[in-house]
């Protein structure tokens, strides 16, 4: 049996001391406590890796939809925007 300390998971998960303490807290990871110290079993530790898991199919991102065009907004009366379109549908 080899035992390892949170700091040790830590280290491998590249998770914070916290984060492991509250997968311990939650019951995802199993945990002994030892004369006061958090010990997590090597086997129990690999056992929640597994778990943990992602299916290929959940990781994938759905492709996003084909962007739509804005419909243009009319501009407010009196705006630079109106007096150009109207400058503009006078000339023609």
């Amino acid at each position: 049996m080899q035992f390892l300390t949170v700091n040790e998971i830590s280290a491998i998960t590249k998770l914070s001391p916290w984060a492991v303490r509250r997968a311990i807290g939650d019951g995802e990871l199993a945990a002994a406590k030892l004369r006061g110290r958090l010990r997590i079993d090597a086997v129990d530790f690999q056992a929640w890796v597994d778990g943990s898991r992602v299916a290929p199919a959940l990781h994938r991102r759905e492709p996003e939809p084909a962007a739509l065009t804005p419909s243009p907004i009319a501009p407010e009366a009196g705006s630079v925007r109106a007096r150009l379109r109207q400058e503009r549908s006078s000339e023609r």
